[in-house]
């Protein structure tokens, strides 16, 4: 009590409020089923592979592209029994602005307007998404949240009736009082992360004894001191995540293209990954928005790596073509596609993208960046 009073302190974790068991999988999985009791009965296999042409961050993919599967022909009836949409928090957020893109594009173009209540309702709750996430990088009123959420609320009732909420949809009245105390909403993505350690160990230990849970609890404890004594475990500067040597052929493309001389040449570090900002990272092969002066370029990142001292990105950028009807970005590729070179700090944010057959490609770029 002398130091900290739960009761003010106390923050409602959007995290599980929305994508466990959430508000995000109960709207999706009720707005599906109106399709099919519509007579849309393939709507989870449409869905399905609509998904299959974007593409993610690798830090998001990086175990392969499990997010269509999620709705497949096998998965659905799993779904439908459980009476929302079953998966892990992160593939909800992450499928959040494909999602509404989907409603938008292809469940609103179909003939039978009756259904677009439904859908109004689920883009709002994508909105309240939006500002939520946006609200860690850019000042955001606490106002603008309660109005998405008392939106959301009021076009859910309309559309699938007080009876069908849960008290998770309760908890988003709260969410603003927390942002207007604290200036931003915290979350338990990575908390629950933490999960993955003990259950490493956990699931080698085949003699159950009475000292499973001391034995357990020994290997956890030397790991995360193990991981705190790296020298570089707190460092959130902008640069190399575990940088190292460039490669011969990597080196002489750097010293043409930047006209290096000997010391520079000597300096140069390499890695496929890069943190732009305190709070970010990004791969190689990742699509990036970028800051290139007189406004946002974008383009797919082919190098990271450090030049005496300076972190450095070289980037395929693409030219600026237009914006759709749907606020998408549409970008096309360069006749003459030399590499960018930008500092790495200047990337504002990764993307995710479908690419088209003539080439070009359509951005879902952030909220604060549309």
């Amino acid at each position: 009590d002398d130091y900290f009073d739960p009761v003010p302190g106390y923050l409602h974790d959007w995290m599980h409020a929305l994508f466990v068991d959430g508000v995000f999988n109960l709207t999706l999985y009720l707005l599906l089923e109106t399709f099919i009791t519509t007579g849309e009965t393939g709507v989870y296999e449409v869905f399905s592979n609509y998904i299959a042409t974007w593409r993610w961050p690798h830090r998001i993919n990086m175990h392969g592209d499990n997010l269509a599967e999620i709705f497949s022909r096998d998965r659905r009836d799993k779904h439908r029994a459980a009476k929302h949409i079953k998966m892990q928090a992160s593939d909800g957020l992450s499928l959040t602005g494909v999602s509404a893109l989907f409603v938008v594009k292809v469940l609103m173009e179909l003939e039978d307007k009756s259904r677009h209540k439904q859908c109004i309702a689920f883009l709002a709750l994508v909105d309240v998404i939006d500002i939520i996430v946006v609200s860690s990088r850019v000042s955001m009123p606490p106002e603008k949240l309660l109005t998405a959420v008392e939106k959301f609320l009021h076009l859910f009732k309309e559309a699938w009736g007080i009876e069908a909420m849960v008290p998770k949809f309760h908890w988003m009245l709260h969410f603003w009082k927390g942002l207007a105390r604290f200036k931003q909403l915290l979350n338990c993505f990575c908390l629950e992360r933490k999960h993955r350690v003990p259950k490493r160990y956990a699931t080698t230990i085949e003699n159950i004894s009475k000292k499973a849970s001391e034995s357990l609890l020994m290997e956890v404890t030397s790991h995360h001191l193990h991981q705190i004594d790296v020298p570089d475990a707190f460092d959130f500067s902008i640069g190399l995540v575990r940088g190292s040597n460039a490669t011969r052929r990597t080196t002489s493309l750097l010293v043409h293209e930047l006209e290096l001389d000997a010391a520079g040449a000597a300096s140069i570090k390499c890695s496929k990954e890069s943190r732009f900002n305190p709070m970010a990272t990004c791969h190689t092969g990742d699509l990036v928005i970028f800051n290139d002066g007189d406004g946002i370029g974008a383009g797919f990142v082919e190098l990271h790596c450090e030049v005496l001292g300076m972190p450095i990105s070289m980037i395929a950028a693409f030219d600026y073509h237009r914006k759709d009807r749907c606020g998408l970005s549409v970008w096309k590729p360069r006749l003459h596609n030399t590499h960018t070179f930008i500092e790495t700090e200047l990337i504002l944010d990764t993307a995710v993208y479908s690419e088209q057959p003539n080439g070009s490609l359509r951005l879902l770029l952030p909220m604060d960046h549309r």
